[in-house]
């Protein structure tokens, strides 16, 4: 009799789960055309883990994710620069990669193509788009290497540290508890199957994260953060070899010490679940000393600095979540960066190009 009422149940389970999937799928085709989950923009790689699947194209609402022939988010380009290009080149995570509710038109990199190319008339900016969401410095690195060093870009955008910081609080306090709270495989997996399981997931990270507020560990160690510091040296190093100008960007973030408890409980929520070893001050102390770090290595490797966290301001408004932008961060962002790319010098590669009596007049 048990038995039976056990086989009773998970037949019941099975046939909810797969009405609840089909019902998520058939309101998918309804409202965008499709019925994909958003990782089927990604396949896997023996040494990035993951890189993003050239050709891809997914959607979240009326928002659009469109990957090139290059595996980039963004239109195609020729991997040759025609005469009179500036190739700007964005490296870093989901901030700079864009959330599945930002349309491809809506992230900062795409913005800034448009102003950069809206107030030099004459000249054209070509942006790519080179991160890949959950990449830290040392994956961005490598990719550069494997793949986006070949673009040759005029200027290099860097943008990383929460990745960063999630796989700092992971190795640190280790243990079940960071492999507990990781981005398992399995969790991947079934993201990658279901669209119901990412639906739910998409919507309940804020009501997932309040579990994690509460935590008796306050402070990431120096170790960790030294050794962000030698890695974004090290891309820094790697992308100056091409000749290209860098130009590094604090990392902004919605909440910060000075706003009410509440309000910065409320912020700090994402930021929480992924870090699930720190209280929010142990957050926004961490926040500040990787800031200070890339403030620190800009200046150490002659690169230029973006201080986005101190430009953005730290409100709801500017963000979707605790550290990706909302349609209004990302305007920012755009500003910020398109404002440090006109303070640079004349691209010598570039000029050369427009001076070559083979350039097109």
């Amino acid at each position: 009799m048990q038995s039976r009422r056990l086989v009773a149940v998970c037949v019941w389970t099975v046939a909810f789960l797969t009405l609840a999937e089909t019902t998520v799928r058939i309101r998918a085709w309804v409202r965008r055309g499709e019925t994909g989950t958003q990782q089927d923009i990604y396949e896997s790689d023996p040494q990035l883990g993951r890189v993003i699947k050239a050709g891809a194209v997914a959607r979240v609402g009326n928002a659009r994710t469109t990957i090139n022939k290059w595996g980039l988010r963004g239109p195609d380009f020729e991997i040759e620069k025609a005469p009179g290009v500036t190739r700007v080149l964005c490296i870093g995570a989901s901030t700079t990669f864009g959330q599945p509710d930002d349309d491809d038109a809506e992230i900062w990199t795409a913005q800034i193509s448009d102003r950069l190319n809206a107030t030099h008339p004459g000249q054209r900016y070509e942006v790519l788009n080179g991160a890949v969401p959950g990449y830290t410095v040392t994956q961005s690195l490598k990719n550069f290497r494997k793949s986006l060093a070949r673009f040759n870009p005029d200027i290099v955008i860097v943008c990383h540290a929460a990745t960063d910081l999630a796989a700092h609080t992971r190795r640190q306090f280790g243990g079940s508890q960071a492999a507990s709270y990781a981005l398992p495989s399995l969790s991947r997996y079934v993201e990658g199957l279901s669209l119901a399981f990412e639906l739910v997931r998409a919507n309940t990270a804020s009501l997932r994260a309040g579990q994690f507020r509460r935590n008796r560990n306050r402070r990431v160690d120096q170790r960790g953060v030294e050794r962000f510091e030698s890695a974004l040296s090290e891309l820094i190093a790697e992308c100056q070899k091409t000749h290209a100008n860098v130009i590094v960007c604090t990392f902004a973030r919605a909440f910060s010490a000075d706003q009410p408890p509440a309000t910065r409980a409320k912020l700090a929520a994402t930021a929480c679940y992924f870090n699930p070893q720190l209280s929010v001050d142990g957050l926004i102390d961490a926040y500040e000393r990787y800031n200070d770090t890339i403030r620190h290595v800009a200046g150490d490797q002659g690169a230029r600095l973006a201080d986005a966290d101190r430009t953005i301001p730290k409100a709801k408004a500017f963000y979707r979540d605790s550290i990706h932008f909302s349609p209004l961060g990302h305007q920012r962002m755009a500003d910020l960066i398109a404002e440090q790319i006109h303070a640079l010098p004349a691209q010598p590669l570039t000029q050369a190009r427009i001076d070559s009596p083979d350039a097109v007049q």
